[in-house]
């Protein structure tokens, strides 16, 4: 990356978010190494699919979806997942998610709240999503 002599160097934040079993353990990248932010999450399922969203956590179960707070640790209930289909958690620019619902994916903010009218939707429930700017993309079953 070329950046003009002088200029700020663009600071990043790397956080890694592990589930294991019925928690979440939290880390931030510090000093060339993962620090334990000491900030582990109880669940009341294990996690199937996780993606940070501002200064929360999107967070697919096996049947529902949810946000966690991650510095209250606090749970907010959104929508069951659909039929017979593991969750799809994609994190969005400007702190959105995308989760998938059968043939629909919801696009929600950090609180879980829908940040469009309707849905995007699909002609067959998506097996994997995944944003690349400028594009949302997901494989289908055919």
């Amino acid at each position: 990356i070329h950046r003009p002599l002088g200029a700020p160097v663009p600071k990043y934040r790397l956080r890694l978010a592990v589930s294991v079993r019925r928690r979440i353990e939290l880390f931030e990248w510090r000093d060339n190494s993962f620090q334990d932010l000491n900030l582990d999450l109880n669940l009341p399922d294990g996690a199937k699919a996780i993606a940070w969203c501002s200064n929360s956590l999107g967070v697919g179960f096996r049947k529902e979806y949810c946000i966690i707070k991650t510095q209250t640790g606090k749970l907010i209930e959104l929508f069951p997942t659909g039929k017979n289909q593991d969750p799809l958690v994609s994190g969005l620019p400007e702190e959105k998610l995308a989760l998938g619902k059968d043939e629909m994916t919801v696009i929600v903010n950090a609180d879980g709240k829908p940040t469009q009218k309707h849905a995007t939707m699909w002609s067959e429930p998506p097996l994997v999503m995944e944003y690349y700017h400028p594009y949302l993309i997901a494989i289908l079953p055919s």
